[in-house]
Formats: C-alpha cells, structure tokens, sequence
C-alpha cells in the first residue's frame, strides 16, 4: 500500500505517519491505536439514528471516522456518504448539496431499485424517505446509506451570523414602527 494524501510524503511500511493529514480508508492500514473507540462508535452509529462524535480540533475525529468506523461499517453493508457543506454565497443550498452527494455515492456504490422516485424541487425530508426505494450493490445486496457529516461545526458559524442578522432586522422594523 502506498496511498498519498495530497501535499504529504508518500505512505507505506517505513513512513506511516501523515503528520497532519488525516487516515483515510486508503491509509487505515497505519491507523492503529483506536480500536476501542471505533468499536463503541461503530455499536452506537447501528443503534441510533443519529450519533454525533466531537471533541476539540486535532484529536483524530476525521480519521477515526474515515479510517476506522468507515472500513469497520462498509464491511456490514452501509454504505457511507461523505458530506462537507459548502457555505460560499455561490454553493448551491446545502439540502441541494447533500442529495447531490448521496447521488453520487449511489452511483459509484451500486443502483437503486426504484430509480427515478426522486422529484426534483422535493425537500430533503422527502428526499431522504423514499421508503420502497432500496440501494443495492452487483451481488443485490441491500446496501444502508450512512450520511457522514465531517467538520460539521463549521456550520454554526453562519447559523448564528443568519440568526443575529434576523434579529437585527427584526429590531429595526420594530424601532421603525415604534417611531410613527
């Protein structure tokens, strides 16, 4: 194995280490050391609909997530969908940007059975509950969809930059108002 993430030296047997790349399932042959937590991670993510993993910046989320739970879950049949949002003004609307990668996941991992339920202009909610449609891969094994949001924090950010712009402009319409 000589994977290679972008900008680092190559990976292989005398130089395991990425510095400050994280382990992909490319490299997951050098992630050693969090069995523990993949192992609790992995039970949670199959018996919740939701499990969120944070901690502060550089502990290895990324990687645990990438080169551990990814490899661990694939091998039982999810299928995982790497979403990152991207909240530039020019980025299309993130419900857009996650179907978009649940698209492209779909295809590269196997086909749906009922292709072309999906309606352009749905919701996500919509989108996401589909529930006669089944993702399978060559052998018609069911595959189980596993939407992996990385760096999600980043999202809070302009959450509360749109919530405090709201309420400034709900301020200075009630200020108006009361000055008649």
């Amino acid at each position: 194995m000589n994977a290679q993430p972008l900008g680092a030296a190559p990976v292989d047997e005398r130089n395991p280490w990425l510095g400050l790349a994280s382990f992909t399932e490319e490299t997951r042959a050098y992630f050693f050391g969090r069995e523990e937590e993949v192992a609790e991670l992995a039970r949670r993510v199959q018996r919740k609909l939701l499990t969120v993993l944070f901690g502060q910046s550089g502990l290895g989320k990324t990687s645990i997530l990438r080169a551990g739970l990814v490899s661990r879950l694939r091998a039982q049949g999810y299928c995982p969908v790497y979403v990152r949002i991207d909240y530039a003004r020019e980025a299309p609307e993130p419900a857009v940007q996650i179907k978009q990668a649940i698209a492209r996941t779909a295809r590269r991992a196997g086909e749906w059975t009922q292709a072309g339920v999906a309606v352009e202009g749905e919701s996500l909610w919509e989108f996401l509950h589909h529930r006669d449609d089944v993702l399978r891969d060559d052998t018609g094994a069911t595959l189980i969809p596993l939407l992996i949001f990385d760096q999600f924090e980043e999202i809070l950010p302009f959450c509360l930059v749109d919530w405090c712009y709201a309420k400034v402009i709900e301020y200075d319409h009630l200020r108006l108002c009361n000055q008649f």
